[in-house]
């Protein structure tokens, strides 16, 4: 016999992270993101690797430039900030759209949201190693996920 689904039973939506997942994340971004400037070049140098077109939407893509640093900063202060507020990204939401809405501004369309994600899964698996496992990497896929819903929000409404 079927057991029966209580009213109180909470099935998981595809965009909710677990406590694990949260837990998972908090912890591989402090190892992986160390030091912040050359975690930010390993990510950008994937993302012009796998698309060289992104250099274009920067007026100096050197990142050596004291403007691309100022800028590799400002993404990861971001994640970081993102990662840090887990447990209540609606608060971020309203900034990530924001965000969205500058990036789209520049040309950016939210397709090549996929491009970020790809590079980032890519540098974190180079940067934990053995650490970056199956349920490490889902989790991580889904925290970009759900931050690139909300920049994707702010893509739309420009």
């Amino acid at each position: 016999m079927p057991e029966a689904v209580s009213e109180t039973s909470h099935v998981r939506s595809p965009k909710e992270l677990t406590e694990e997942d949260k837990i998972l994340v908090r912890e591989t971004w402090k190892e992986a993101a160390k030091p912040e400037v050359q975690a930010g070049q390993k990510l950008f140098q994937k993302i012009f690797q796998i698309s060289p077109d992104a250099m274009s939407y920067f007026s100096n893509p050197d990142m050596e430039s004291d403007e691309f640093k100022a800028h590799i900063t400002r993404v990861m202060s971001t994640l970081d900030t993102a990662i840090q507020n887990l447990d209540d990204l609606a608060e971020l939401a309203p900034t990530l759209e924001r965000l969205g809405t500058i990036h789209a501004t520049m040309g950016i369309k939210k397709e090549q949201l996929a491009v970020v994600k790809e590079a980032l899964l890519s540098t974190l698996a180079q940067e934990l190693k053995d650490a970056f496992t199956e349920k490490c990497r889902n989790a991580w896929a889904l925290t970009f996920d759900i931050l690139a819903e909300a920049m994707a929000a702010g893509m739309v409404s420009s």
